[in-house]
């Protein structure tokens, strides 16, 4: 009989153990207790993520742990260069943060001032020191954002081989085309291609570069065209003699009409004095 009445205030007794061990946990200090630790976080300064997780002192560390996802969002709204963060934790009181940064596809270029773009399109804000470029990398020229964004996007399927021989890219609107681009490649090869188009024939750059010699343009805006800088000058060279040509042809041609209007204005009785 009293095992009975045992066996049914065992729930009750373990029910009220476990309320009375909690009550002394969310009590003591250990309930608030929380190391957060960063990790893969190079660009965004780790005080900088904490404080953007509005993560408190006082919180306990269930309700960090249930909340986590919210403290996630936060943390990655702290700076452009943010592209994950996970939040896991560990036993006891531990939570590690693995930030996942963008990477930098290209710098624009003002002056001395270079200031990464990332790889989803956006420019952050700030100068990059010339201590901490890297050795090679494509400089941006033009400063539309959304042309900026367009770019990085085109850029995106197209391969190491041809981006890494990228040196600059200068925008160059035609009359028709608003978002030709010029690219320099490393052996001064140069590329007129839309920003729009980037995707499609960039790619045709692998195989015709291999036909031509360095120093050579391949235009891209309408078709695939390529010529030599040196067929360039010989072009302008020749339109320049031409045009000398043409207007030295005009000067005599005006010299000649000249003289045979004087000669149609001269008085009759110039003429007629010799018979007199």
């Amino acid at each position: 009989m009293a095992k009975r009445h045992i066996y049914r205030a065992l729930p009750v007794i373990g029910i009220s153990s476990i309320v009375a061990l909690l009550s002394i946990y969310f009590l003591s200090p250990l309930s608030t207790q929380k190391m957060i630790e960063f990790s893969g976080n190079k660009a965004v300064d780790q005080q900088l993520l904490y404080e953007k997780s509005r993560i408190k002192e006082e919180d306990y560390t269930l309700t960090t742990f249930l909340h986590k996802s919210v403290y996630e969002q936060n943390m990655k709204t702290a700076s452009p260069w943010i592209k994950e963060v996970h939040m896991h934790y560990q036993f006891p009181v531990t939570f590690k943060v693995n930030v996942v940064e963008h990477k930098v596809v290209a710098y624009y270029v003002t002056g001395e001032d270079h200031y990464p773009v990332l790889e989803n399109g956006e420019v952050v804000e700030t100068v990059t020191p010339a201590s901490e470029l890297p050795s090679s990398y494509i400089s941006l020229k033009f400063s539309d954002r959304e042309l900026v964004r367009q770019f990085v996007q085109e850029m995106k399927s197209i391969s190491s081989s041809i981006t890494d021989k990228i040196v600059s890219v200068d925008l160059t609107p035609s009359k028709v085309t608003k978002d030709l681009v010029t690219i320099t490649m490393k052996n001064d090869n140069k590329i007129l291609v839309p920003v729009s188009q980037i995707t499609r024939k960039l790619p045709y750059y692998k195989a015709i570069s291999k036909q031509l010699d360095d120093d050579s343009t391949i235009d891209m805006e309408a078709g695939v065209f390529s010529y030599s800088e040196q067929s360039i000058a010989d072009a302008k060279e020749q339109a320049e003699k031409e045009k000398a040509e043409s207007t030295e042809k005009q000067e005599e041609h005006s010299e000649e009409a000249s003289q045979e209007q004087n000669q149609e204005q001269k008085p009759e009785g110039e003429n007629s004095s010799g018979n007199e």
